[in-house]
This record gives structure tokens, sequence and C-alpha cells, in this order.
């Protein structure tokens, strides 16, 4: 009769032990991992996807699992992103820049010219009007006033010429009128800041005060079926403005009002020079505020009167 030692009863414990763990382990399904003897689920933010895992895999960047036990990870949507392994979920695509693709894990910021506000797909371009120069905005700015742009995306504004020198903040287009704001001499973001527009100030209630002392706010009026109607006022350079020359049409608050110098009779070229209609091919100017001046020819019945400024004209 055959006998066993107590070591051999030992050793085969152990490997029956064995067994029965392998056994178990075996059955620890896709989405648990093996703790000792024991099946546990994967915690949100890993999974595993095979049988019989002693660990379980962090969701990569860019992936996400809300849940416990999972078998697989999910990719983060357009417009969101996760930026470390191990996430739980996606978080909306940072304003000033965008999450165009699946899976991203990191965004991408706006270039100058565009903004966005948050969870965007894609960045905005800036609207006519606007700009910005900076990388990951998230506005844009308004063109100065004296300053416009009238295409999209632009990262600067263009300054109106010295025909058509006003324009309101955010405008798309010049004009010969002033409105209530005045030119500024330079228009630029400050730092990642839009600049202050502020308007200009006025010197009595309708009436805009100019932007430059060469300057005069004078009435602007429409016709309409004969009668003559005050619709605003305009700055005009009447030191040098050839239709209003030395003052605003019709206006004799200071003792004279301006002329338009193209209205003089007999004259082949004309001038408005510091205020005075010049004849351009003597010199011989014609003074709007010295009556005593000695006539030029066909000129006293409209009311100018002559004079010598070749000096003036440099």
């Amino acid at each position: 009769m055959t006998s066993f030692s107590f070591t051999s009863w030992l050793t085969c414990a152990v490997v029956i032990i064995n067994f029965l763990t392998l056994a178990e382990a075996a059955n620890c399904a896709p989405g648990t991992y093996l703790s000792g003897t024991a099946c546990l689920q994967c915690e949100a933010g890993s999974y595993t996807k095979e049988y019989n895992q002693r660990s379980c895999t962090k969701a990569r960047a860019g992936y996400y699992i809300p849940n416990a036990g999972a078998t697989t990870e999910t990719p983060c949507i357009r417009g969101t992103y996760s930026a470390t392994q191990g996430s739980t979920s996606c978080l909306s695509c940072p304003a000033g820049s965008m999450c165009p693709s699946d899976a991203l894990a990191n965004p991408q910021k706006c270039s100058p010219g565009r903004y966005s506000t948050g969870g965007a797909v894609e960045c905005t371009w800036c609207s006519p009007g606007t700009f910005n120069s900076v990388q990951g905005a998230t506005g844009c700015c308004a063109c100065c006033a004296g300053w416009f742009n009238n295409n999209p995306s632009l990262t600067n504004c263009q300054k109106c010429s010295n025909q058509y020198p006003y324009s309101t903040p955010g405008a798309t287009s010049c004009t010969a009128s002033m409105g209530l704001y005045a030119p500024v001499s330079s228009c630029s973001m400050s730092g990642r800041n839009c600049r202050n527009q502020v308007p200009v100030r006025r010197s009595e209630p309708g009436i805009p005060t100019c932007h430059t002392s060469r300057e005069r706010a004078c009435p602007v009026y429409k016709i309409n079926n004969g009668v003559r109607t005050q619709v605003g006022y305009k700055c005009q350079f009447v030191l040098n403005d050839l239709w209003s020359c030395g003052g605003c049409p019709s206006d004799d608050s200071d003792g004279f009002s301006g002329k338009d110098c193209t209205e003089i009779p007999n004259v082949d070229s004309v001038e408005c020079i510091k205020g005075q209609c010049v004849r351009g091919a003597d010199g011989v100017a014609l003074s709007l505020k010295d009556p005593n001046s000695s006539a030029a020819e066909g000129l006293v019945a409209q009311g100018f009167h002559a004079f010598h400024v070749k000096s003036w004209r440099h």
C-alpha cells in the first residue's frame, strides 16, 4: 500500500490552489483586472479590452472614459479636447483657440485676424470694420476714428485719406463730414487690448469741435422743393477750401463769409491760399476782409478785392 508523506500532500495542495486561482483569473473579463484573487472593475479614465489583465490602461490624451468597467476609450469630439492621460471627460475648446478635429490633445490658437469665444471648431474672421493683430484673440477691435477697413480677417486698419478724413469707430469707409469722433493719429492694439474710442468734444449742443485749428464747423444744407434746410455740420479747411475760402458759405457771424473761388469771373485759374482766393496767373489775391484795397477789374461786383500775395504761395 502506497503512503503519502506530509510534504507530498502539501505539494498537491499548492498545485490545486494554483489551479483554482488560474481558473478564477480566466474569468476576469474585459473591463476588469485581477487584484489578488478577485476581478475588479477598471476605474473611470482607464480600461482593459482583453481577458485576464493584471492592470488597466489609462485613456490617451485626446480621449476619455467616463465610467468604470470600460473596454475601450472614446475620442473627444470636435470643439473639445483632453490634454492628459486618464481623462474622464473632455474640456470645451478655450476662447482664442479652435479644436477642428476629433481626438485632439492640444487646441490650436487662432491666427491674427481671427478669434473665438470658446468651444470653437474653427476660428471666426474679424468682420469688416474690425481687426486684431495677435494670436489667440477672443474678439476683434473696432477700427479707430479716422481709420477703416472693408474686408474680413484683417490685422490692421487703413487711415482715411485727406479728401475723406473722417470715420466713426468700426467704419468700412470714410467721409468728408465730421461726426462725433475726431480722427486719431494711430490705430493699433494696446498689447492684447483694444484702444478706447473717445468722442470729440462739442463747443455747443449740435456743433462739433473740429480736429484742428485750421478747420471750421460749417453748416450743411439740403434743398427740397426750393426750401433750404440745415441737416448738420461739416468741418472744412476754410484756409484752403476752394468752395468755402476764408469761412463757411453764407456765414456772416464773424463779419465775412466764405467765398466760392470758382465763381470769380474772368479768371483762368484760381486757388484758395490762407483764406484768400488767389488768381493763379499773376499772384493777385482777392481779399475777403479788406474793402479798402484796390479793386481788380470785374470783381468788385462780386464782393472781392484784390492785392498781391505772391509771397504766400510757398
